[in-house]
């Protein structure tokens, strides 16, 4: 079971990088162990997405003018990974595809911390948290939440159902 280790949280990557897969459809659902390993290796390494296309065969220069891709990094890895929605605009969607997974680890490891935080005696209460890192990336699902309290045993998950967004940020942040 890849993870990525947080302090003193080690977090499953598997089921994030299965839902952005899902969610956007721009990766092979039979290739979601391939890149939840390379997500393991290359997650603290900045923008992960590159590291991926950049690691492993590189594309003929034939494929990339094929694919214009013009100068851009794509390994035979990832473009055999990508769909045929994906290949539409593969440098941007494999990277978004890795801030997806991103926002859902961090979405995780920041839910634990606050459920850590309200241990036993402590009243467990967490806020909405409804702003997220780009306002680009913030459906009408979440808009609707804002400022709404909820417990942790009432609490949606994120992304809600019929998220809009590409790259969901909305989370909960601890009262």
């Amino acid at each position: 079971m890849p993870t990525v280790s947080f302090g003193r949280f080690d977090i499953n990557i598997e089921p994030h990088v299965k839902e952005a897969i899902d969610a956007l459809q721009y990766v092979k659902t039979d290739c979601a162990y391939w890149l939840t390993e390379e997500v393991a290796k290359w997650f603290f390494h900045g923008k992960f997405g590159y590291e991926i296309r950049r690691n492993g065969t590189e594309l003929t220069k034939k494929e990339k003018t094929d694919a214009q891709l013009g100068y851009q990094r794509m390994s035979r890895e990832v473009w055999d990974a990508l769909t045929f929605e994906g290949r539409k605009d593969p440098v941007n969607r494999f990277d978004l595809l890795c801030l997806r997974i991103t926002r859902n680890i961090y979405r995780e490891k920041n839910e634990r911390e606050v459920m850590e935080w309200a241990a036993p005696g402590r009243v467990k209460v967490i806020d909405a948290l409804i702003v997220s890192i780009s306002t680009i990336h913030v459906c009408s699902h979440c808009i609707d939440l804002e400022g709404r309290i909820f417990s942790f045993e009432d609490r949606p998950s994120f992304p809600l159902p019929g998220c809009t967004s590409l790259a969901c940020g909305c989370g909960f942040r601890g009262r």
